[in-house]
C-alpha cells in the first residue's frame, strides 16, 4: 500500500533540508495551513487531465527524455537542478535571487516567506489529491539510470505526477513576477527551470511537470482572489522592493553566470 503524500513527507527528514537531499520537503515546510481550504485547493484538478496512457506516444517520449538526460550527470545543469530541488519555504525564496537580482533573506522578507509557506500548504493539498488519484511510477524505478537527488522508499512509492515541484516552482514565480514585474521574464524562466529540474534529475517525466505547472496555475488563480493572500502579497512587494533597493547579489549568481558561459 501507498504511503499519504502527507506521510511521505513527514518521514523526510536531513540536516540540509529534504528537497536539497531527496526531493522532498521538510517537515516544517508543511506545517503552516494554506489560504485556501482544502477542498477549494483539490477542487482545482477539475481541468487536469490524466497522465499519458502507458504506450502511447507522449509516454513514449516521456521515456525518452528521462533516458536522454541520464547524460546531463556531472554537468553544471545538474548542479543546477541539484539546487532547484529545495522547497523548504525558507529557503526558496533565494531560488529567484539571480533571475531578480538581489538577495532575499528570510529574517528580512518575513512577510513573503509566510506567503510560500502558505502556498505551499494548499499545492500540496492539491497534489495530495491529484497523487492519490492517479499514480504514476517514476521514471528512475522503470529504467536504469543516475538521479540528482538521493531517493528513498517513501519517494519510491510517490507518484510521479503530477510534479510538485513543478507546481510549487511555477506558482512562485508567478508570485515573484508580480512582486517585480520589470524581471518577470527572468523570474518565470526560473519558475520553468524548477519544474524542467526535475526531469534532468529523473524523478519526473516532461508531462509530470507539464501536470505541475497547469495545477501551479490553478491554484495561483485562486489566491489572487484571496483577502489573506493579497494583503502577504503586498506586504512581501515591500520587502522586495527593499531587498532590491539594498543592491546586493547573491554570490551564487556570479558562479551561475560563469558556469553558463
Amino acid at each position: 500500500m501507498r504511503p499519504p503524500i502527507r506521510l511521505v513527507l513527514s518521514l523526510c527528514i536531513a540536516v540540509a533540508g529534504c528537497a536539497a537531499v531527496t526531493g522532498q520537503i521538510t517537515p516544517a515546510a508543511i506545517a503552516p495551513s494554506g489560504y485556501l481550504s482544502a477542498a477549494t485547493a483539490s477542487a482545482v484538478l477539475a481541468d487536469l487531465p490524466p497522465p499519458p496512457a502507458a504506450g502511447s506516444p507522449e509516454d513514449q517520449a516521456d521515456r525518452r527524455a528521462y533516458l536522454e538526460t541520464r547524460a546531463l550527470e556531472d554537468t553544471p545543469r545538474w548542479t543546477a537542478a541539484q539546487a532547484d530541488a529545495e522547497l523548504d519555504p525558507a529557503f526558496a525564496p533565494t531560488l529567484f535571487d539571480c533571475a531578480l537580482g538581489a538577495h532575499v533573506t528570510p529574517a528580512e522578507a518575513p512577510a513573503l516567506t509566510r506567503l510560500f509557506a502558505r502556498s505551499l500548504a494548499d499545492t500540496i493539498d492539491a497534489w495530495t489529491v491529484a497523487k492519490t488519484k492517479w499514480f504514476r511510477t517514476r521514471p528512475y524505478l522503470e529504467a536504469p539510470g543516475a538521479v540528482c537527488v538521493r531517493t528513498s522508499p517513501e519517494v519510491d512509492q510517490s507518484s510521479a505526477y503530477p510534479s510538485g515541484h513543478a507546481a510549487a516552482g511555477w506558482l512562485w514565480a508567478r508570485v515573484m513576477a508580480d512582486l517585480a514585474p520589470d524581471r518577470a521574464e527572468a523570474l518565470l524562466a526560473q519558475g520553468k527551470r524548477i519544474g524542467d529540474s526535475r526531469v534532468v534529475c529523473g524523478l519526473h517525466h516532461p508531462s509530470d511537470v507539464e501536470a505541475g505547472r497547469k495545477l501551479g496555475d490553478a491554484i495561483y488563480d485562486k489566491l489572487m482572489a484571496d483577502p489573506a493572500f493579497q494583503a502577504d502579497l503586498t506586504a512581501a512587494r515591500a520587502e522586495v522592493g527593499a531587498a532590491r533597493a539594498k543592491g546586493v547579489v547573491n554570490p551564487v549568481c556570479a558562479a551561475q553566470a560563469d558556469a553558463a558561459r
